[in-house]
């Protein structure tokens, strides 16, 4: 790399740090919803499931992967599948 290359490379990136973070957003803009696997709450959703998805949910989460299926019952956390299914559309 020449000296010359090379200072206009530095002064390049010297000046974009200097850049407000806000001018970068739009570059990565990601279209992925942010998930939660519900397993790593597993003693809180045996709990109170609804209350555990509630604040999982105002943490800005938006999609969920279910644990905890009982095929006995046919349920999740003690809801039928459809019931389930309703209030996780609902959060």
């Amino acid at each position: 790399m020449q000296r010359r290359t090379f200072i206009q490379t530095t002064g390049i990136l010297g000046a974009a740090a200097l850049l407000p973070i806000s001018c970068f957003a739009g570059i990565s803009n990601s279209h992925y919803k942010l998930g939660y696997q519900l397993y790593s709450v597993r003693d809180a959703m045996a709990k109170d499931p609804i209350a555990t998805l509630k604040a999982l949910k105002a943490m800005g989460y938006q999609d969920f992967e279910a644990y905890g299926y009982d095929a006995e019952k046919g349920s999740f956390y003690g809801y039928k599948a459809a019931a389930f299914k309703d209030i996780l559309d609902d959060l």
